[in-house]
């Protein structure tokens, strides 16, 4: 893109009527028109997706219902800014033949994450204790929604916008170098047209540096959860009684200041014993058996982010 752009910028020669001036210049402001402004509303409802999604995603990990909402409002934040972005985007005309299809499919796509967002958030937020399984199937078919749309917005980026943009300021670069201009007569268009491209090309391209980057911490974390879980089930398959099983356990789960306990319970009825615990005592859980305990009574995770906080394990 700089090398075009580069050639477009040239000395010419003196040479030059005030008609073939404003023949250029009206071109460069109808390429800008035509090709800049539609891709830079595109990169904006691309970036603001996508920190809708981080904010959505923050918001399913959160340890309360009240941190959950947070997260969940700035996500509807970005949404409306990524939707009012979009909306600018379609009072655009239609230039390409199958541009219109693929407006429609962002269209649906748009309504697919929104539908999917709304049944995840249901399920987060209108419950003390969400089901853990539930949260994660509706996580996963909010994720595949939301990968549909930016597919949809990059086909449409890089199918028609990207590649007219390309044409057409070769063309520019061609014409230039035809009638021989001088670059002070084209300086001040040319230079608005490079400094439109330049920062649509930016945004794109730390948009897939972030892109790259998250794929790689979560590849990372994906291989040591593998990696563990590979050898935590060959530990315990190599473990021949229950004290080394707790052994296995307790190695797994690693010394302070994580702190866990583990308690068994031969039946509802019996009482806790204390397997393991990597805390002091003093911090060890108090509970004596599991009647006591709200997740065995309900079979629900319980989680909490101060353990003096009001609905906390006592």
């Amino acid at each position: 893109m700089t090398g075009f752009i580069g050639t477009v910028l040239i000395l010419g020669s003196l040479q030059f009527n005030r008609s073939q001036m404003t023949t250029f210049q009206a071109d460069v402001e109808q390429v800008s028109q035509l090709r800049i402004e539609p891709l830079a509303k595109i990169t904006e409802t691309q970036t603001r997706y996508r920190l809708a999604q981080e904010a959505f995603v923050r918001g399913t990990k959160e340890p309360t219902t009240q941190l959950a909402g947070a997260a969940f409002a700035e996500a509807l934040v970005h949404s409306a800014e990524a939707a009012q972005a979009w909306d600018q985007f379609k009072a655009e005309p239609v230039q390409f033949e199958g541009e219109q299809q693929t407006r429609d499919a962002v269209d649906a796509a748009i309504k697919g994450d929104d539908e999917a967002g709304q049944r995840l958030g249901v399920a987060v937020l209108t419950t003390a204790n969400p089901d853990p399984v539930l949260v994660a199937q509706l996580t996963a078919e909010q994720q595949v929604q939301y990968d549909q749309l930016q597919a949809a917005l990059e086909h449409l980026e890089m199918e028609f916008f990207w590649p007219a943009l390309s044409q057409d300021v070769a063309g520019l670069n061609s014409q230039a170098q035809d009638t021989n201009r001088l670059l002070l007569i084209g300086l001040g268009a040319v230079a608005a047209l490079g400094a439109l491209i330049t920062v649509v090309a930016h945004r794109r391209a730390a948009r897939f540096e972030r892109a790259d980057e998250r794929a790689r911490r979560h590849q990372q974390q994906a291989s040591a959860e593998n990696e563990l879980d590979a050898r935590l089930q060959q530990a315990l398959d190599m473990a021949e009684s229950e004290p080394r099983v707790h052994r296995v356990l307790d190695r797994a789960l690693g010394p302070p200041p994580h702190s866990c306990d583990v308690l068994i319970a031969g039946s509802s009825a019996s009482s806790f014993d204390h397997v393991l615990a990597t805390s002091d005592t003093a911090t060890r859980c108090p509970v004596a058996s599991p009647a006591e305990c709200p997740v065995t009574r309900h079979g629900q995770e319980l989680v909490t982010t101060d353990s003096q906080a009001l609905d906390a394990c006592s």
